[in-house]
């Protein structure tokens, strides 16, 4: 399923055409790191675990694709 363009994202590496990409949200007192996951240019719903890896480090490359893994099993 996909729903959202390509934004202000920051991209980081690709597995099976799925793109990790960032984005930044500074706040007065902290900075957070959001995830997201593209294919063809727009943005896929991950599987829940994807959204709550930890804010405060990117994803490495075995991580992500791990989500893509979980993902392919669920179409």
């Amino acid at each position: 399923m996909v729903w959202r363009k390509i934004d202000g994202t920051d991209y980081h590496f690709e597995v099976d055409g799925y793109q990790y990409r960032t984005w930044i949200d500074d706040d007065v007192d902290v900075r957070k790191i959001w995830h997201e996951c593209y294919f063809d240019g727009e943005e896929v719903a991950m599987p829940f675990g994807f959204s709550n890896h930890s804010p405060y480090s990117y994803m490495s490359k075995q991580e992500f694709a791990k989500f893509i893994d979980e993902l392919k099993e669920t179409e």
